[in-house]
């Protein structure tokens, strides 16, 4: 039992090779590049567009700069163990995998050295392939065939790359301390764009909205897709919404806005009518002759 256990666990990271192979750094790092692009650059006008809106009391300072520490001890303090679900444990395992130089199509090596009559009974469900399921051991790569045993992605592979990134670039924590940051992004943007409508009152009010459910926290300190789309959704409307009231919707924003659907398909509920607000609220050509475009520009002002 103990080699059998052995040999899962060496199949799951990858028996022969113990670094990330050449292939995996390119594509995980595209996909970090992909996000973090969008994302600093969201985070950056909104910031710069808040602190253009009036003069920032000595008040709205000690706010922003003290519910600014706060969420960042709540959503970056150290942990020894992430918050997690079986799904967003998956994803984590997959990274890890790929950071051990595990590839998208590759062999499961520790089934192939089991015998053909045992490999059924390493499965999640024994009787995947006869009932037309897809087949897995450890819910982060799925298995085509018991005979030949090539795996793939058991899930949508992009958060696992954005993480396998930090992973082999540094070994350790780091790739557990990603979505926390990237997460807090959007409550700091969110803090000063509240702060550049409403003073400290405002910068209140946005403290409590993350601070009024532990779903914010909880979600952003495990490797939820959620966390990842809703920052990138969070940080386009917020771009969207400091812009002035004649200029048409950023590059930036429109992207991040599409990309937040490559996470999880479910976030097209929130894309799609945030995608088409901004595109309504386009100055010029077809929107000047969209009757719906004259209903979002007083929204923006």
């Amino acid at each position: 039992m103990r080699r059998l256990v052995s040999l899962l666990e060496k199949g799951c990271r990858g028996r022969k090779r113990k670094s990330m192979t050449g292939e995996m750094w390119f594509w995980s790092g595209l996909s970090a590049l992909l996000v973090l692009t969008p994302g600093a650059l969201l985070f950056a006008r909104t910031v710069a567009a808040a602190s253009r809106r009036g003069r920032w009391s000595a008040a709205d300072r000690v706010a922003g700069a003290v519910c600014g520490a706060l969420l960042a001890v709540l959503f970056l303090r150290p942990h020894q163990h992430a918050f997690e679900a079986l799904d967003p444990a998956a994803f984590r395992r997959m990274a890890d995998a790929f950071a051990r130089g595990r590839g998208f199509h590759d062999r499961d090596e520790a089934l192939s050295e089991l015998p053909a009559e045992l490999r059924r009974w390493t499965l999640m469900h024994t009787a995947g392939f006869a009932a037309g399921e897809r087949v897995t051991r450890d819910r982060a790569f799925q298995l085509d065939d018991l005979e030949n045993p090539t795996t793939r992605p058991y899930f949508y592979p992009l958060l696992p790359l954005n993480l396998a990134f930090f992973r082999a670039a540094r070994p350790g924590a780091a790739m557990d301390y990603f979505i926390p940051a990237f997460s807090l992004l959007f409550w700091t943007a969110l803090l000063a764009h509240a702060g550049g409508r409403g003073g400290w009152r405002g910068i209140l009010l946005a403290f409590a909205l993350a601070v009024g459910s532990p779903l914010p926290a909880w979600l952003a300190r495990g490797a939820h897709l959620e966390a990842m789309s809703a920052t990138l959704l969070g940080l386009a409307a917020l771009d969207w919404l400091a812009r002035e009231p004649e200029e048409s919707p950023s590059g930036a924003a429109c992207f991040a806005t599409g990309l937040a659907v490559s996470y999880h398909p479910i976030m097209i509920l929130i894309a799609l009518p945030l995608g088409l607000a901004m595109l309504c609220s386009c100055r010029g050509g077809r929107a000047a002759r969209w009757p719906a475009s004259r209903a979002w520009r007083p929204c923006s002002s």
